[in-house]
């Protein structure tokens, strides 16, 4: 036999035995220890050691730049110190505050609920199917139609309209007849 060879027939034995009782982490444990060796090593070279003391200021003016565009996006948005809270403003999305909504809540409360997504004239389509005792009449459609062009029409509304809006959807709620509407 070779010495190499005697050297291969003592690892194949003792490898079980060297792995005995070591932790599952013992591989990261040894990249940690190498990494830390290696810069240790690294650092003792004097110019690299000057590189590293000025490699620290190297974030600095991004976390300037960071600092001025969040605080410029928030002038922009105006704070609470202006008097411009969010109540105060109009809503974010137009027409989210339609009336109409009521009459989906009301509806909801009496156990008809529209499903997630679903368009308002489809859940009005579908509830007049499944139950054609609870919308008897065609009021509700000019009323979807009026709160459509609130909600998503560019243009919006005139104040007419929503006047009309607001009255007719009262009248819908409180069982009232009311004018005709006409979109």
């Amino acid at each position: 036999m070779f010495p190499t060879d005697l050297i291969e027939l003592n690892l194949h034995f003792s490898a079980p035995i060297l792995h005995q009782g070591t932790s599952s982490l013992e591989p990261l444990l040894d990249l940690w220890s190498w990494a830390g060796y290696r810069l240790a090593e690294w650092s003792r070279d004097e110019r690299r050691t000057q590189v590293l003391r000025h490699a620290v200021w190297l974030p600095v003016p991004f976390i300037v730049l960071l600092f001025i565009r969040i605080r410029r996006r928030t002038r922009r948005a105006g704070g609470a110190a202006l008097g411009n809270r969010r109540s105060d403003r109009a809503p974010i999305t137009p027409g989210t505050d339609s009336e109409f909504y009521l009459i989906e809540k009301k509806l909801a409360q009496m156990g008809h609920v529209r499903d997630q997504g679903e368009p308002l004239s489809s859940w009005i389509r579908r509830l007049r199917r499944d139950h054609p005792s609870l919308l008897p009449d065609e009021g509700l459609e000019p009323l979807l139609a009026l709160h459509y062009r609130y909600r998503f029409d560019p243009q919006g509304i005139s104040g007419q309209d929503r006047e009309a809006l607001r009255d007719h959807v009262r009248a819908w709620l409180f069982g009232q007849p009311s004018g005709a509407l006409h979109s």
